[in-house]
């Protein structure tokens, strides 16, 4: 049975939440996918069983083992010898209801869509609340990119990441060289990957159904610990290196990402860290070509106070 999905699992220490989410992929009615979990170096007791325990449950399910490299690199390498036709992301600690992936897959179109993105559904301490990820006139939509207008790009490269909720044709991620940015850890090597699919992609469909439980109250993920402003910019270097390669000029729209990015890390960053982050943000805006229409008129006032920072 050849896979038409391949879900790719960063492991590394996520023993509390593993059993979930392997059961969540088994349970798909979906029956055409194959699971890689790559385990990253855990040293955690619980994991290593758990990954022994599910080593030959399922022919679906394979298992890979590694030295420590961070989620970019194990993400990479399980890509590498995927089978299927679409790749697709899952957290340790996330899962799915059961006709998650058969419903990104029935919107592919057969496999002729290069990109299709659902919704998801938040969790924390007990509190379920859905998230829609696209404006309601493109639900349900599929678009080309980079042949929208510029408000257009700018709204859909705005999106949340939320690259868990997507499934992205392999034949398109090759022909592009889109793969995940291999810095150490896990931090935020999810942006550059989806700057680029949401800028590439020659079909992007949109869905406002969830299709990925996100876990928002474990203490361990990646996303509960400050925010590294400068790996996210990492992640902007690659996206633009990206854009210039293939002669895309859509600055006044990475610039308005970039806005978007570096503020959300200004806010969550430890204090120490934000004024050297601050130098970085202030040179990067002063020569992003700006385009005014894109911000209201409170964040125009606040890159610019920025901007005028020496």
């Amino acid at each position: 049975m050849e896979p038409k999905i391949s879900v790719v699992i960063p492991v590394y220490n996520g023993g509390q939440y593993l059993r979930q989410c392997f059961d969540s992929l088994l349970d798909q009615t979906l029956k055409e996918i194959e699971i890689i979990a790559v385990n990253d170096g855990s040293t955690d007791e619980e994991t290593l069983k758990i990954l022994d325990e599910y080593t030959d449950l399922d022919p679906r399910l394979r298992i890979l083992h590694q030295e420590n490299h961070g989620a970019g690199y194990a993400i990479n390498r399980g890509m590498e010898i995927s089978r299927g036709i679409y790749f697709c992301e899952q957290d340790q600690d996330d899962w799915r209801e059961p006709d998650a992936l058969k419903i990104l897959w029935d919107a592919s179109e057969n496999g002729r869509l290069d990109v299709v993105k659902g919704s998801w559904r938040g969790h924390q301490n007990g509190t379920i609340f859905e998230v829609e990820n696209w404006p309601k006139e493109w639900h349900n939509e599929t678009v080309m990119p980079l042949a929208l207008s510029t408000k257009g790009l700018s709204k859909l490269i705005s999106s949340p990441p939320t690259v868990w909720t997507g499934i992205y044709k392999f034949e398109f991620l090759e022909e592009y060289g889109i793969a995940w940015n291999e810095t150490p850890g896990a931090k935020y090597q999810d942006t550059a990957f989806g700057l680029k699919t949401k800028t590439f992609a020659g079909s992007f469909k949109m869905l406002n159904t969830p299709v990925c439980e996100y876990r928002m109250d474990n203490s361990e993920s990646a996303t509960a610990h400050p925010v590294d402003g400068f790996a996210i910019a990492a992640e902007f270097d690659s996206y633009e290196h990206m854009l210039k390669e293939h002669g895309v000029s859509i600055w006044p729209v990475v610039a308005r990402q970039r806005f978007d990015a570096y503020t959300w890390a200004l806010l969550r960053m430890l204090p120490e860290d934000r004024e050297m982050f601050m130098v970085r943000a202030a040179e990067d805006f002063r020569r992003d070509a700006q385009d005014c229409s894109l911000y209201s008129t409170q964040e125009w006032e606040w890159l610019q106070s920025i901007i005028s920072r020496r």
